[in-house]
């Protein structure tokens, strides 16, 4: 429906309500009623009301005894059902009565089966809700008394219900108030909608899904809560992944680092089943565990998440359960000095292959922590970090080095252990930034980086990604610069994505390198980055921003997920984690067979990376060769001329890089 948002009308054009009425739909806004024709699907009027030539913005509309009513922001306003013309604001009539005891902003209304109706006025101090008599000639105020902002109203005809941010108000037969509900159970109510159905009020919860109350007072029974199978919340700030389990950190920081103070818990992801977990007490913030900054998954116990939060330090999660919080009390972890009550910051994580975990501890003399895979702690005197330098990200990278993204565009710090982590007496320490000779960044604001399959580091930076194509050779003593990447594009060479702040680089089973940034959406990039395979944005996908946190790859699955502002999506990727070598058979090929009402995408899993993956038709005739990204290969069912591939059954012969293995399957295509 674009003809609202894209007519030429002044003022706020957002829905307020939405009410069908036969084959119309009532649009309330604030510029008026749209009434948009659900057969043509085209606006057929607007009706607009005006006082002394001001429009009226309409919150809410209901039909009643063959009258409209709306609920305006000056008063309550009614007209004939078979108004001619309800687009004349002189169409309209001002509900004398309710206006003479000054119920003016009025923010919803609904009407009971005997004609009775409930408005709701919002005014300096407590609001009001007015219900009125069958025939409307009298008003009655029903929550004097109350102190609460009431945030909506809801009826089935019988019982009215009314929300306020924290319960729901729960009324006597004769529609005055009885009882404010704030709990169900053990469920506190948070209410983002209502809609009261067959005696009982549905509740749009703010965490906790859906639950139905019955009417009957405080301790009156309910069902529920029903959840989706999702997060708990739409925060989400980190991602991590490892094969098929996915964890979320749900704080966050304003560009300036302030904190965002959520508390959302955990949430995690395990095939496709979700836990989630409340947020904890703590063990230092007292209040509830706030801001998770980041989340890392051990590789080698994949059941164990560690959570580095803005003030509780470490919390380790296992089995979807906490298992142990590391703090000042128990661990080499500090107190953030710069702030005036004891809080342990840890706001960057990461294990390495070998258990390891290393931690950036902020606001302390000596920020680099390790934890090693036998739960011993080792700190890092490493000179140049401090108690005011704040960190972004840390990865553990495969050829045993440390890279340390720093805040306030300060660069990158890279750090060789030698091959011996807990040791560090054989340690050497870069610091990268945009000099030449000394990083050679395009800028050093970093956000990110990334090891990919080649042992090659890329870093996002608030001018596109660079490259370190020989990350060992930093530590010799010419040192080594990044590299942009070169490309062409409609006939003038640039470099790669420099408009572009690049907030995540990940990389897929194919070693193709999937790219978030802040204004763009997300990119999926070739291997080497010269090529674009595809570019994701709110305009041509689901995804829910343009601007993107983090992505995470659930390898096994190829799933992609994408945090954002409004929240976590996810798609279907073409890459998967590959096989050694080919042993024959395994191959899963999906669908099979293929049908005609299908997207037209067969996808070949269970391959060796850079497979190549031959489709011979039942003649022996080869039609098509398709190759693997990781361990996936996707067949658009066409055939070398780009030509759909005729019914039939189809070989499909397999073989790895190397020429070493290979595999078989058979499908079927029906047209």
């Amino acid at each position: 429906m674009r003809d609202l948002a894209e007519a030429d009308l002044p003022g706020n054009k957002r829905p307020n309500q939405l009410f069908v009425s036969g084959k119309s739909l009532l649009v309330c806004t604030d510029i008026g009623v749209v009434e948009y024709d659900l057969e043509a699907l085209e606006v057929r009027d607007t009706w607009k009301l005006e006082r002394n030539g001001q429009a009226l913005a309409v919150r809410a509309a209901v039909l009643s005894a063959g009258r409209w009513w709306l609920a305006t922001s000056d008063g309550l306003w009614s007209s004939p059902e078979n108004a001619a013309f309800p687009g004349n604001p002189a169409t309209w009539e001002e509900e004398e009565e309710l206006a003479l005891l000054g119920a003016e902003d009025l923010r919803s209304i609904v009407i009971g089966d005997d004609g009775r109706m409930a408005v709701l006025q919002r005014r300096e101090g407590a609001d009001a809700i007015w219900v009125s008599t069958s025939d409307s000639n009298s008003w009655t105020e029903v929550t004097e008394g109350l102190t609460e902002e009431w945030t909506g109203l809801t009826s089935d005809g019988v019982n009215l219900w009314a929300t306020a941010p924290f319960g729901v108000l729960e009324t006597t037969n004769d529609w005055t108030a009885d009882v404010l509900r704030t709990n169900a159970g053990n469920v506190f109510l948070q209410p983002n909608g209502a809609s009261a159905v067959n005696g009982g009020c549905w509740i749009a919860n703010a965490n906790s899904g859906t639950l139905r109350l019955e009417k009957g007072g405080a301790d009156a029974a309910f069902d529920g809560p029903y959840a989706p199978n999702g997060p708990r919340s739409n925060a989400t700030w980190r991602l991590d992944a490892w094969n098929d389990r996915l964890w979320m950190a749900t704080g966050g920081t304003e560009d300036s680092g302030v904190p965002l103070y959520r508390q959302d818990g955990f949430s995690g992801r395990k095939g496709t089943y979700w836990w989630t977990v409340p947020p904890p007490d703590g063990e230092v913030g007292g209040s509830g565990v706030q801001d998770p900054m980041d989340v890392s998954i051990d590789p080698t116990r994949p059941e164990r998440a560690v959570f580095g939060s803005i003030e509780e330090g470490l919390i380790e999660i296992e089995s979807a359960q906490i298992a142990q919080y590391w703090n000042p009390n128990n661990s080499p972890l500090d107190w953030n000095v710069n702030w005036s009550v004891p809080r342990c910051s840890a706001p960057a994580l990461d294990f390495d292959r070998q258990g390891n975990l290393w931690v950036m501890n902020e606001g302390t003399e000596n920020p680099l922590k390790l934890l090693d895979a036998e739960g011993q702690w080792h700190v890092f005197d490493v000179e140049g970090l401090d108690v005011s330098t704040r960190f972004l990200r840390v990865l553990a990278t495969q050829s045993e080095q440390v890279w340390i993204v720093l805040g306030g565009g300060e660069g990158v710090v890279v750090m060789s252990t030698g091959g011996t982590p807990a040791d560090p007496s054989d340690d050497d320490v870069r610091f990268l930034n945009q000099g030449e000779g000394n990083g050679g960044l395009p800028s050093s604001f970093v956000f990110s980086v990334e090891e990919d399959l080649d042992g090659e580091i890329w870093v996002g930076t608030l001018q596109g990604p660079a490259v370190f194509y020989q990350p060992q050779a930093l530590f010799t003593v010419d040192g080594f610069d990044a590299q942009q990447i070169l490309i062409e594009q409609d006939g003038n060479f640039q470099f790669l994505l420099e408009t572009e702040t690049i907030r995540d680089i990940e990389l897929d089973g194919g070693n193709r390198k999937w790219v978030a940034t802040v204004n763009s959406g997300a990119f999926l990039l070739s291997p080497d980055g010269r090529s674009e395979v595809a570019h994701f944005t709110m305009d041509n996908s689901p995804l829910l921003s343009n601007e993107v946190y983090d992505i995470a790859i659930d390898q096994e699955s190829g799933l992609v997920f994408f945090a954002t502002p409004m929240g976590l999506t996810s798609y279907r990727g073409g890459a998967t984690n590959f096989k050694i070598e080919l042993n024959g058979g395994g191959l899963r090929i999906f669908p099979n067979p293929w049908r005609p009402e299908y997207a037209p995408l067969v996808t070949i899993d269970g391959l060796a990376f850079d497979s190549e993956v031959h489709i011979i038709n039942a003649a022996g005739e080869r039609v098509r060769m398709v190759q693997s990204a990781g361990g996936r290969a996707v067949w658009d069912t066409m055939n070398d001329f780009g030509q759909p591939v005729p019914e039939g059954v189809y070989f499909l012969l397999v073989g790895e890089a190397a020429g070493k293995t290979g595999a078989s399957g058979k499908m079927v295509i029906l047209r």
